[in-house]
């Protein structure tokens, strides 16, 4: 259980303003560089002192005291999808619905963070690098459905970051492209050794290929958003563990960095999971600065919490 104390890829056309909606780190959030302690999940009143938050989660099991249940952003996100009851609880087959967000900040123009999205009805319920049955929105993941033994490139692909809002994608021999499932409009191309996802706004998201090496193979290598900001993920060269996910822009000629760095659990029972996240920003040549923290411990069933 868990618990938290290029080129050949489709292009789509970018819409003619392709101002970001804020691309400057502080307007619009407050004078404490990602906002004021007002403002949200990116507020930093004290932008040189760390905040931590823990979170209390079991590892696979969810406990009915969580005070993520009755998050109102989370409710009224539900209420809006009516395919779920206000639990959440989804109507016709009974799967839970839990979309939690840890962390996030703004100022490239779009949204990023840690947000984990949980499922009762997966193939398998003893998977994930965040607790079990747990996955991650901006650390989507690609897998098939193939059979074994076979490319699995020549199948059925998924994309999934929200666990409930996944992609699904068949390769049409014949036409040699795959061709989106379920009236989504977003493309999918192997390309050399990665695949590149294209969705109709113009963002692109970069997978490692299913025949990589397999600690990486379908994972997400890099992200791309309409007005040309990347996010580049770093793993380590032996364990494969994610290191870094890190984003540059530059704000009044000087270059200013966010960096989203993941410490993990190395103990046999609890190896590869996720340990804590620090979020840093550096601007120019002065020193990184670390503006919060979202740190998780586990622990299996037959443990109290």
């Amino acid at each position: 259980m868990n618990s938290a104390s290029s080129s050949g890829y489709p292009q789509y056309a970018t819409p003619e303003d392709k101002t970001p909606p804020c691309n400057n780190l502080e307007c619009c959030q407050g004078p404490g560089g990602f906002g004021d302690s007002d403002s949200g999940p990116n507020g930093f009143s004290q932008p040189d002192v760390i905040k931590s938050t823990k979170i209390q989660l079991p590892r696979g099991v969810i406990g009915s005291t969580d005070p993520v249940i009755a998050s109102p952003q989370m409710v009224n996100s539900l209420l809006a999808r009516r395919e779920y009851s206000s639990f959440p609880i989804r109507y016709f087959n009974g799967e839970i619905r839990l979309v939690v967000e840890d962390l996030a900040s703004l100022g490239f123009g779009e949204k990023w963070g840690h947000t984990r999205s949980y499922s009762n009805k997966l193939t398998r319920q003893d998977m994930g690098d965040n607790g079990n049955s747990w996955f991650i929105k901006e650390l989507p993941m690609a897998a098939s459905r193939t059979i074994d033994g076979e490319d699995p490139h020549f199948g059925t692909i998924a994309l999934m970051g929200v666990i409930q809002d996944a992609l699904w994608f068949e390769w049409n021999e014949s036409e040699e492209k795959y061709e989106p499932q379920f009236y989504v409009k977003d493309q999918l191309v192997h390309s050399g050794n990665e695949l590149f996802h294209t969705d109709t706004r113009g963002r692109t998201t970069v997978f490692y290929d299913l025949n990589a090496n397999p600690s990486l193979a379908g994972r997400f290598k890099w992200s791309r958003d309409p007005y040309g900001n990347q996010r580049i993920a770093q793993y380590a060269d032996e364990t494969f563990l994610l290191q870094s996910v890190e984003q540059s822009g530059v704000q009044d000629e000087i270059t200013v960095t966010a960096k989203y760095s993941y410490e993990h659990y190395l103990d046999p029972v609890h190896w590869g999971m996720i340990k804590k996240i620090t979020l840093a920003v550096k601007r120019g040549e002065a020193a990184e600065k670390n503006m919060r923290q979202v740190e998780f411990t586990y622990h299996t069933c037959y443990e109290l919490f």
